[in-house]
C-alpha cells in the first residue's frame, strides 16, 4: 500500500520567487513519507537550515540523512547541522567517507559518529519505510553515462584507487500510478539510476513502471551523444514528469520538453506532493 510523499526543496540553485528563502550552487530535500522524516543532501552551507527554519520545518525531528554522493555541494552542510538531540542514522555507501585527493571532503567517518549512526549500504539497497528506498550502489550498465574520473581516492588499505564517483546514490518511492525516482546529481547515470531502480522497484513491490524524476540529472552542457542518448532512454521508458534541477541546464530541460515531457521548475520553497 502507497501513501502520500511530500517533498520540500531546502536547498537549489535558484529560488522560488516570493518564497523569501535563499539559494546556493547545491541540493536539499526534505522528505516525509509513511510517518518518517528524512533530509536528502545538505547543500554547501547553512542555508538549508535557514531556509527549514523559515519554512517551520524541524530538522531535529528527522530520522535519517541520506547522502547521494560526497561533493562539497551535497554534504557541506553537515558540518553546520546543530548537535541533534538524539542519534539520527546517517545513510550513505562506505566509499563516500573515502579521503579524495583532488577535492576537498570533510567527511570523516570519526567526527561523524559521535551524533549520528552510520548506516553502510555497501551490502546492497536499504528500506527507510514502506515505500521508500536507498538504492545503494548502482550498477554502471549504459556505456553513454557515468564515465568522469574525478581523480582520486584513498582507500582503507592507504592504496589510490580512480574516483568515478562510486558512492553515488538515489531513492526510489512506491507512489499510486508508479515509482519516483529521487536523485542527488546522476554521477552514476540517471539512465542507470532509473534501470536499477526499476529493478529493485519489480522485486520489492512488483510494479516497473516510472512516473517521475526528480532531483540532479547531471546534465549540463552534456555532448549531444548523452543528450540524444538520455533523452531516448527517458521516452522509451514512457516517463511523463520530470523535475529537474541543480545541475540540470536549461538547454537539457529544453531537449526534455521538446520530447513531450512534462518539465516542472524546481527551486528553494518548492513543494511538491506525490
Amino acid at each position: 500500500m502507497s501513501s502520500e510523499l511530500k517533498i520540500t526543496v531546502l536547498t537549489e540553485d535558484s529560488a522560488k520567487m516570493n518564497s523569501h528563502t535563499l539559494a546556493e550552487h547545491g541540493l536539499s530535500l526534505y522528505l516525509e513519507c509513511d510517518n518518517l522524516k528524512l533530509l536528502f543532501d545538505l547543500g554547501d552551507t547553512d542555508v538549508y537550515l535557514k531556509n527549514a527554519a523559515k519554512m517551520g520545518i524541524d530538522l531535529q525531528s528527522i530520522d535519517f540523512i541520506a547522502f547521494s554522493h560526497n561533493h562539497y555541494d551535497h554534504v557541506g552542510g553537515l558540518k553546520y547541522f546543530p548537535t541533534p538531540s538524539k542519534k539520527i542514522k546517517l545513510v550513505a555507501q562506505k566509499c563516500a567517507f573515502y579521503p579524495r585527493v583532488n577535492y576537498q571532503n570533510d567527511l570523516s567517518r570519526k567526527e561523524i559518529t559521535e551524533n549520528f549512526e552510520i548506516v553502510s549500504t555497501d551490502a546492497g539497497t536499504f528500506e527507510l519505510s514502506e515505500n521508500l528506498i536507498f538504492l545503494g550502489q548502482i550498477p554502471r550498465l549504459n556505456d553513454f553515462e557515468g564515465k568522469k574520473n574525478f581523480g582520486k581516492m584513498v582507500l582503507p588499505s592507504g592504496e589510490l584507487a580512480d574516483d568515478f564517483c562510486e558512492e553515488d546514490s538515489a531513492l526510489i518511492y512506491k507512489a499510486k500510478d508508479g515509482i519516483v525516482v529521487i536523485t542527488g546529481c546522476s554521477h552514476s547515470g540517471i539512465c542507470n539510476i532509473i534501470q536499477y531502480g526499476v529493478e529493485i522497484a519489480k522485486k520489492k513491490w512488483g510494479i516497473s513502471q516510472v512516473k517521475t524524476i526528480l532531483g540532479g540529472l547531471h546534465l549540463v552542457h552534456a555532448n549531444e551523444e548523452l543528450l540524444t542518448n538520455t533523452m531516448n532512454f527517458l521516452k522509451n521508458k514512457e516517463i511523463t514528469e520530470v523535475y529537474p534541477c541543480h545541475c540540470t541546464d536549461l538547454y537539457a530541460k529544453i531537449a526534455m520538453a521538446c520530447r513531450d515531457l512534462k518539465v516542472h521548475e524546481v527551486s528553494t520553497g518548492t513543494v511538491i506532493n506525490f
